[in-house]
């Protein structure tokens, strides 16, 4: 043990965390540690490099370190722990100890009783990277095993590959161990020269979260971006639109997800509340959203999008937490929803007729995956429970069909049967011919509690035959 560093030394005795001071650790290095690399040696080094990265990071309001160490640090401390025969600290957790007693400082505007504080906690990781050239003084079937782990894997050397073998050295006889103690610690180990660990400092802050819903207002717009045989349908989207309108209005934000609860065909509007929709602000610098600014990012999604001739609006906005995302692709099979679709019947329907299709309740249906979307979905046959029809006739040719359906149902299929793929559908209901002119969905109900407390605001569904 004389060759280790003071600190791994102190790590034997498991002292009292507030024994690692920065301070204590700022004297010259007269010798590598062969155990930790330097790692211990040079915190009041890495301290410094950690302050300058936080002053990057914008407000910080709390914060932990995540510390990730090189296969060869990882297996010394092993193998020390054999030569010394107890229990001691580990390096990450001295390290840490250091990180925590080093009282760095941290800076925030944000008023904390504010309901929109997006910015999460900061997370500083630290990764520490060395040669691998230790891998060497492995049992030759330890070295085999981590050679087909990269082959299957094809990563570099880092410290999760050398997990497998770490849990291995456990398995190790007794004469292997001695084997490697000596090819670590023996004076003729020592006297070779030991390369420092090097250090790269990232911040990450947790990520924000808002949810709303949004409109989509004309027939030209998918809700995606959209590539079909490596072309683009269409100019944007409206994943496109909110996302660029977040840019604009929260510039600090390192990248944005969007996730949608179901989607809309690109000819189909999106009216009365709005699909529900969040969105993932990764790494924020910003710590609160004031409301106020929630309502300049609504009327900016609003002017981007008609100026580009595809009206979006996104109302009900707030900020929320992770479960938020989990919510919002839940509910996309537990929702039900409303249409209203223009219909065309190739003959003329009766009063009988519609009193017929009026009556309907709770229709089950078996729907094969539609031919527009087997390039894209499995070929499964699905049941979907139609809850109730309402056909206003606008002439004995045409109608507006006002449908209420379960999550899931392909309205379009439903209308015209798809070749026979869904059935019993609108055609064969009434004995004749049926297609669909235009689609718009009227709202999306989720289960109770899924969606809060907001207002369900309506828009008219004007029809264009």
């Amino acid at each position: 043990m004389d060759s280790f560093c003071v600190w791994c030394k102190h790590r034997q005795k498991k002292p009292s965390w507030r024994v690692y001071l920065v301070e204590e650790s700022s004297k010259e290095i007269v010798s590598q540690c062969p155990v930790c690399l330097g790692v211990l040696q040079r915190v009041h080094t890495y301290i410094i490099a950690v302050r300058e990265a936080l002053t990057k990071c914008g407000n910080v309001t709390s914060l932990r370190y995540s510390v990730s160490l090189p296969g060869a640090i990882i297996i010394r401390e092993k193998v020390a722990g054999w030569m010394t025969g107890t229990e001691s600290h580990s390096i990450k957790q001295a390290l840490k100890a250091f990180l925590d007693n080093s009282s760095l400082s941290l800076t925030s505007t944000a008023d904390s009783n504010q309901n929109n504080v997006v910015g999460g906690e900061l997370e500083i990781q630290l990764k520490f990277e060395a040669s691998d050239i230790d891998l060497q003084k492995l049992p030759s079937r330890l070295r085999e095993s981590k050679g087909e782990y990269h082959r299957k894997k094809k990563k570099r050397t880092n410290a999760s590959s050398f997990s497998s073998v770490v849990d291995s050295l456990d398995l190790l006889r007794s004469e292997e161990r001695h084997a490697l103690i000596d090819a670590f610690f023996s004076s003729k180990a020592l006297d070779a020269k030991l390369e420092p660990a090097s250090l790269t400092v990232n911040c990450i802050r947790d990520s924000a979260f808002v949810v709303g819903r949004y409109r989509k207002l004309s027939r030209v717009m998918p809700q995606t971006r959209w590539i079909l045989d490596g072309k683009r349908k269409g100019t944007s989207s409206v994943e496109e639109v909110i996302e660029s309108a977040v840019k604009e209005q929260f510039a600090e934000i390192g990248a944005v997800k969007f996730l949608a609860s179901g989607r809309e065909d690109h000819n189909v509007r999106m009216l009365g509340s709005g699909r529900p929709f969040a969105l993932e602000l990764i790494d924020p610098k910003i710590l609160s959203v004031p409301q106020f600014s929630l309502e300049i990012f609504a009327k900016a999604v609003e002017r981007v999008s008609t100026n580009l001739g595809a009206p979006v609006q996104v109302l009900h906005l707030r900020i929320a937490d992770k479960n938020a995302l989990k919510q919002v692709d839940a509910a996309a099979e537990t929702k039900s929803k409303i249409y209203s679709c223009v219909v065309w019947f190739q003959r003329p329907l009766s009063p009988s007729d519609v009193e017929k299709i009026n009556s309907i309740k709770d229709l089950l249906i078996e729907q094969s995956t539609p031919v527009r979307v087997m390039h894209s979905r499995s070929l499964l046959v699905r049941k979907r429970n139609v809850h109730t029809l309402h056909l206003t006739l606008l002439n004995p040719h045409f109608g507006v069909l006002t449908i209420s359906t379960a999550a899931g149902t392909y309205i379009k299929e439903f209308v015209h049967g798809d070749f026979g793929r869904t059935y019993p559908n609108l055609g064969s209901l009434l004995t004749t011919r049926a297609d669909i002119l235009q689609l718009d969905v009227l709202d999306i109900a989720l289960e109770d509690g899924a969606e809060g407390e907001e207002e369900k605001e309506k828009v008219s569904c004007d029809i264009v035959v």
